[in-house]
């Protein structure tokens, strides 16, 4: 059961007191990873056919093509839709960590389209970093 758990830490001889978790694994268990997995899947049920997802640990991109004005507001919607997801699975989004990039062809007016995570605007970019690589709008490496 993972509920009704407790947990002490031991750093060197010294043992701290018992505390009691709400629910919950363990960090550091080998279950632990696998019950995350769980978990998060769930959220790519939030997201639609136009828009596609990758997940790596506890990392969601979303990209979509952006040829017309419905596909940025589609996008807004599941974007809305992963944000709700989050605050019922109490699993909060750092918003200042998200970025919103448009790589390849700009289409006129899109490519600066303003996305939100709740009330906070999703920064546009030029390039972003992805498990230490640099990524630019054009897709190269940097």
């Amino acid at each position: 059961m993972l509920t009704g758990r407790t947990q002490n830490t031991r750093v060197g001889n010294s043992l701290s007191e018992s505390v009691l978790f709400g629910s919950g694994v363990v960090q550091g268990s080998w279950l632990g990873p696998l019950l995350f997995l769980f978990y998060i899947y769930n959220v790519t049920f939030a997201i639609s056919d136009k828009c596609k997802c990758k997940l790596y640990a506890d990392d969601l991109k979303l990209y979509s093509e952006i040829t017309l004005v419905d596909d940025c507001d589609a996008l807004q919607v599941i974007t809305d839709k992963v944000k709700i997801w989050s605050d019922e699975w109490q699993l909060s989004m750092s918003v200042r960590k998200c970025a919103a990039i448009c790589i390849g062809h700009r289409v006129n007016g899109l490519a600066d389209h303003n996305y939100t995570m709740g009330t906070n605007s999703i920064t546009l970019r030029d390039h972003v970093v992805d498990i230490g690589v640099t990524i630019d709008s054009t897709l190269r490496c940097i």
